[in-house]
């Protein structure tokens, strides 16, 4: 079938085609910025072995609800994957 995919941000370098950006603000904001979204983690900690991340997800456009789900099912799972570091 045919792929669907967000649309790109603007005016972007080459560089973006085959890299994302993954920065750590100190003490608790995680950002990922790639060619087509971007997302914002909050790290929030409630006790000495609990933390809550507030995650926030940004496209270009508006788009497709149902391609920002899917979007975010997959971040979700790479999340947990990591989840032992946060």
């Amino acid at each position: 079938g045919k792929i669907v995919k967000f649309p790109d941000f603007e005016n972007l370098s080459e560089n973006c085609n085959e890299s994302a950006e993954y920065i750590s603000m100190y003490p608790n904001v995680l950002l990922g910025v790639h060619r087509d979204h971007a997302f914002a983690i909050i790290l929030i900690p409630e006790a000495p072995e609990q933390t809550t991340e507030s995650v926030h997800f940004y496209t270009y456009k508006d788009i497709d609800r149902a391609l920002q789900k899917k979007n975010r099912d997959q971040w979700k799972d790479i999340f947990k994957e990591d989840i032992f570091v946060v």
